[in-house]
């Protein structure tokens, strides 16, 4: 396994995705082995994870599998989630990508309903933009006076995109999916190192051979197949958070900065 002297904060960590149980897509292919997950995440030093919960289930599941170094965002049930551990609003945004699960209208119509949520409890946003033209930066701009900040997360946007965002005082999460294509580690360079936090997604948004900054990548931990997985190393095409090492050295070297 890939190891580091680094200590991480895997701001994108879905812990509670049913890959971690075995589970894909409704069949199992191995025993659960979240725990493993996370030791192996720990031993490269990534020691604190960002649990998205944004909806009931996904908060039941989260709250049931805690441990130290566990911090969540949540849209329901803000008052019986432990306050140290509540860190944000979310996941909340617009995504004109997967209309099939909500429509544009839906969208909307439920994306401001956050901005207050984030107003009376004092929290960041923690926020999903996907191919939404002007909508978005809109409604957060309409509504600034509301948040305090807030992290504008798996980040692919444009340059232009880019700015808009830090004049919104957002951080920008940057995982595999922030450095597909070429245009994107262009955007990538121009991201200000103070306003960077490294995510992974998991177990989505891997550095794909395919991808442009699978280049800089310096270690590839050894992967089994679902089917013929023990546990005891990562899993072919579903990320982890001990991976957050690769994005680290990809984001680096794209943007000529010493680790």
């Amino acid at each position: 396994m890939i190891k580091s002297t680094f200590r991480f904060f895997d701001v994108a960590a879905n812990l509670t995705d049913p890959t971690f149980e075995g589970i894909y897509h409704g069949k199992r292919k191995h025993p659960a082995d979240r725990q493993q997950v996370i030791d192996r995440a720990q031993a490269v030093g990534c020691d604190k994870f960002l649990v998205a919960a944004g909806n009931l289930p996904n908060f039941v599941s989260a709250k049931a599998m805690y441990q130290p170094g566990m911090y969540f965002t949540i849209e329901a049930e803000i008052k019986s989630c432990p306050a140290k551990q509540l860190v944000a609003i979310g996941e909340c945004g617009l995504d004109y990508d997967r209309l099939e699960h909500s429509s544009k209208e839906q969208q909307l119509a439920v994306f401001p309903l956050h901005f207050a949520l984030a107003e009376r409890y004092k929290l960041p946003l923690y926020l999903h933009n996907r191919n939404t033209g002007k909508d978005f930066f809109e409604l957060m701009e309409a509504h600034r006076s509301s948040y305090s900040g807030g992290v504008l997360h798996s980040f692919t946007g444009t340059a232009e995109e880019l700015k808009r965002a830090l004049e919104l005082g957002l951080y920008i999460g940057l995982n595999g999916c922030s450095l597909k294509t070429k245009e994107n580690l262009e955007v990538v360079r121009e991201v200000p190192l103070e306003r960077l936090v490294l995510e992974t997604d998991c177990p989505y948004c891997e550095i794909r051979k395919s991808h442009a900054g699978f280049e800089f990548v310096e270690n590839r931990p050894d992967m089994k197949n679902p089917e013929k997985s023990t546990g005891e190393t990562p899993v072919r095409g579903r990320n982890e958070p001990a991976r957050i090492v690769e994005v680290l050295e990809a984001v680096s070297r794209v943007k000529a900065v010493e680790r």
